[in-house]
Formats: C-alpha cells, sequence, structure tokens
C-alpha cells in the first residue's frame, strides 16, 4: 500500500510520554520526610476538629442543664409562697375575709371592714408560715395553710399559669380561703333586753319584732340578733324619749331599765256631742259619770234645760298600765278637734276652736267692754259713772251682773291705770244666741297709796237680744 506523504510541518510531533516513563523511579517518590509532615498535619487537623465538637457538645449540655435548673427553679411553688407571705398585710385580710363573711353578715353590718377590724388587727405583728396540705394537693393544684403564729387562718391554693419549658410550669395564686373556724372565732349572737315599748337600734339600724323572744321580766321585751362579727353600737329609746345607758353588758347579753306603767286618771268636761279619745283611741261614753252640767260662766244666768247647746258632759276615767300620760284629743260632731279652755284643780273643759268670723266681727267690742269694766271697778281718773254709763251701751241692762256693778258704792279715790297688754281671743258660739270669748290684760293700778300689776283673764259671756250682742255675764278664770 502505497503511503500518503504528509508535509513534514504538519506532521505530529511525538509523544514525551515514552521519555518520561524512562525516567528512573527514584525521581518520582517523595522523600520520608515530607510525607512525615503531611501526616502530622492531617492529625492535627482532626484534633482540632475533635477538640471543637466536644466542646460544642459540652457548652450544649452545660446550656440544656442550665436551662433545665432554671426552669425546674422558677415552677418551684416556693417562690411564690415566699413572695406571697412578704406582701400579707391588713388590706389582704380584710379583702378575703371580707369575700368569706359577705354571705354570714346580717344586714346590721353593712360595714364588714370595721366588723372585722378588731379581730383582724392583733394578727398583724405575729410570725406567719405555711404549711402544705396533701390532703388537698393534686397534680395540678397545690394547697397551703397559713398560719398566724399558732393559729390556722386560711388556706391559699396554686395552679400553673404559664409553661416554664422542660414540662415544669409556673404557678400562680388562684384562691384564698379563710378557715371557718377562724371566722366562727369571734362569731356573736347577741341578746338585748329593755321596755316593752322601747325602740332599739343596733349599728343605727331599727330591730324590728322578729327578732323578739320569750322574756323572764314583766314589762320587758328580749331581742336576739345573730351573725354578728364586729363591736356592736346599741341605742335604747324609751318611749319619753328618754336614752338610757345598758346596766349590765357582759357575755354579748345587754340589759336596759325596764319601766313600770302607771295609772293616770281623767276629769274632762266636754259638749254634749263631742267624743273623746286618748291616744287616738275613744273612750267609751260609758264613762260619762255627769250629763247635766254647764260651763261656770253660763250659771245662774241661763237655763240649760231651754238651750240644750250649753250642756257639757263629764268624762271620769282611768287609764290603766300606760307608760305615758295619754294625749287627749276631743272632736265635735262634724270632726273638728276641740281646744282645752281652762282648768279647775284637774278638771279639763274644751271648747270650739276659736271663730275668726266672731273675732273680726266682735273683738273690738269686746275690747271697749273690758276698758269700760276695769274703769268702772278701778274709778279711773275718779270717773266711774261715765264708765258705768259706758258699760250701759254693752251690757244686757236687765242682767244681774249690771244691776251689781250699778248698786255698787266705791270708798276708793281715783285711780290710773297703764296697760301693758289688752288681748282678747278665743270666741266661741253656742246655738243661735250666745257666744263667748277671753280677755286678757296686764297693767299697772296706780291708786293714793300704792302701785299694783295686775294680771287676769276673763271669759265674757254674750246673748242675742234684740239683735244686739250684749254682755251678760264675766268670770275671771285661771291662767
Amino acid at each position: 500500500m502505497k503511503k500518503r506523504y504528509v508535509p513534514k510541518r504538519l506532521a505530529p510531533k511525538p509523544k514525551r510520554t515514552a521519555k518520561l516513563e524512562q525516567k528512573p523511579e527514584l525521581e518520582r517518590t517523595p522523600k520520608p520526610e515530607r510525607t512525615l509532615k503531611r501526616r502530622r498535619f492531617g492529625f492535627k487537623s482532626f484534633l482540632l476538629v475533635f477538640t471543637l465538637l466536644i466542646l460544642c457538645g459540652i457548652c450544649g449540655g452545660a446550656f440544656y442543664l442550665w436551662s433545665y435548673l432554671e426552669s425546674y427553679e422558677i415552677s418551684r411553688p416556693e417562690h411564690i409562697v415566699e413572695e406571697l407571705m412578704e406582701n400579707i398585710d391588713y388590706d389582704f385580710w380584710i379583702k378575703n375575709a371580707e369575700i368569706a363573711l359577705a354571705p354570714r353578715l346580717s344586714h346590721f353590718e353593712a360595714n364588714t371592714s370595721a366588723a372585722l377590724e378588731p379581730h383582724l388587727s392583733h394578727i398583724l405583728d405575729v410570725q406567719y408560715s405555711m404549711r402544705q396540705r396533701p390532703e388537698d394537693t393534686t397534680e395540678n393544684l397545690l394547697a397551703y395553710t397559713i398560719r398566724a403564729g399558732a393559729s390556722d387562718i386560711g388556706i391559699v391554693r396554686f395552679s400553673p399559669i404559664k409553661e416554664a419549658g422542660h414540662g415544669f410550669f409556673i404557678w400562680g395564686v388562684s384562691g384564698i380561703d379563710m378557715i371557718d373556724a377562724f371566722l366562727d372565732s369571734f362569731y356573736r349572737s347577741i341578746t338585748i333586753t329593755v321596755s316593752q315599748n322601747a325602740l332599739v337600734e343596733l349599728n343605727g339600724i331599727a330591730v324590728s319584732s322578729e327578732y323578739l323572744i320569750e322574756c323572764e321580766y314583766d314589762y320587758g321585751a328580749t331581742y336576739q340578733i345573730h351573725n354578728l362579727y364586729g363591736d356592736v353600737d346599741i341605742m335604747v329609746t324609751e318611749i319619753d324619749g328618754q336614752t338610757p345607758d345598758a346596766i349590765y353588758a357582759h357575755h354579748d347579753e345587754y340589759y336596759f331599765p325596764i319601766t313600770i306603767p302607771s295609772n293616770f286618771k281623767y276629769n274632762i268636761v266636754v259638749p254634749f256631742d263631742a267624743l273623746v279619745y286618748a291616744d287616738g283611741e275613744r273612750i267609751s261614753s260609758d264613762n260619762v259619770t255627769d250629763a247635766q252640767i254647764i260651763s261656770p260662766v253660763f250659771r245662774g244666768v241661763v237655763d240649760h234645760e231651754l238651750d240644750p247647746e250649753i250642756v257639757l258632759n263629764r268624762y271620769e276615767f282611768e287609764l290603766i298600765d300606760v307608760y305615758l300620760e295619754q294625749v287627749i284629743t276631743v272632736v265635735d260632731a262634724q270632726g273638728e278637734e276641740l281646744e282645752a279652755f281652762t282648768t279647775f284643780s284637774n278638771e279639763i273643759i274644751y271648747r270650739d276652736r276659736n271663730s275668726e268670723s266672731l273675732k273680726a266681727t266682735y273683738g273690738e267690742t269686746a275690747e271697749e267692754f273690758m276698758r269700760a269694766y276695769v274703769g268702772y271697778l278701778a274709778n279711773v281718773g275718779g270717773r266711774s259713772g261715765s264708765y258705768l254709763a259706758t258699760l250701759g251701751n254693752y251690757m244686757l241692762r236687765t242682767s244681774a251682773l249690771y244691776r251689781h256693778l250699778r248698786n255698787a258704792e266705791f270708798w276708793a279715790g281715783a285711780s290710773q291705770v297703764t296697760y301693758h297688754e289688752l288681748e282678747v281671743d278665743h270666741f266661741r258660739q253656742y246655738g243661735d244666741n250666745y257666744f263667748t270669748c277671753e280677755v286678757y290684760y296686764n297693767l299697772t293700778h296706780r291708786g293714793a297709796y300704792d302701785t299694783v300689776d295686775m294680771e287676769m283673764r276673763y271669759e265674757v259671756l254674750f246673748i242675742l237680744s234684740d239683735e244686739r250682742w250684749l254682755v251678760i255675764n264675766t268670770i275671771s278664770i285661771d291662767q
């Protein structure tokens, strides 16, 4: 086969591999010292990496252990117990005791703090401690008893409130209860013995009859009140308004003076159709002892059989076992209350109320009559004759009083009179023919030998005669 011609410049260069392979083997092998260095470097690198890994493991383990121990430590309830004990004060006890006592207190102790203060103040300066209650402790609930000195006061309960890590929890107070035995130690039940009709107030609140129990004393009443815890303030008001102090107060028993009732006798004279009441209770007509009497100003002047309007009834009665003298009320047939007119000894006379219309019409007439009457009797200015003539214009001339005045003889000389007061009031109508009024004066009489201050009250009787109201009689009455 004929060979292809290839120019020399294009011919491939011969490979030099053959020449390398022809070099001696000793020239391609490293020296022993170099190999040893490489091995030492690799071991150091391995040892460094291994050491770093060991250190990282130790640090990680230490951190984990520290985190674990920290979670364990903060999860211990002793810390919250110690913190709670450091914060125990008066407000702490008041707050929890109020909650515990709220359903127990009676309505007489609306202020729970005031009720508890005497009992809680003595436990504020004592040593507090806590002990666990195994009987109430569970996996998710811890219970401790709070002690003040040697007394168990309350129970505090702890429950988990959040995670602390590593399966542990942070505990918090979930409830505090006062121990019943501690609260019962200052429970009170009191008894109060007073008069039957006395008003009793406990801490400013009236004690009603629902608290009454049997009383061992006549005319007495005993109240018993339960569910009290604090000091008590008792006020007793007797029916006469007196507020006595307790005569005995010991072991929650309070005794006040017992008022013994009395008997009161009454002698009352009233118009024939009037009704009599004693403290609102009507007095029966069976107590009328005299039904044919008349007022003194009518006696010897008017025939009551011809004028029954002037007739009065006398009530005589006695009220048994009453504590106060009764309020006597007298009303007429129309229900209008009458007024006490005057008193002779223990006799009370009642009349109709003051008539303002009669006073407006005849008040001035009654005053002018009394001035003339006094002027005549005192011979003021030596003009008794002039005063008698004036009296003739105001009086019924056929009356016994006018005849007596006209026939009187005066031995005293002239005098002077100075009025300090002259009042006319208490006008009362009797039927169609009579009315009376009262005249009061306070004056100074200056005679020939002395000066005298005089004070008098008269009842004056007017009669209708020939369409004119004229004086028919006068009497002096008690002040």
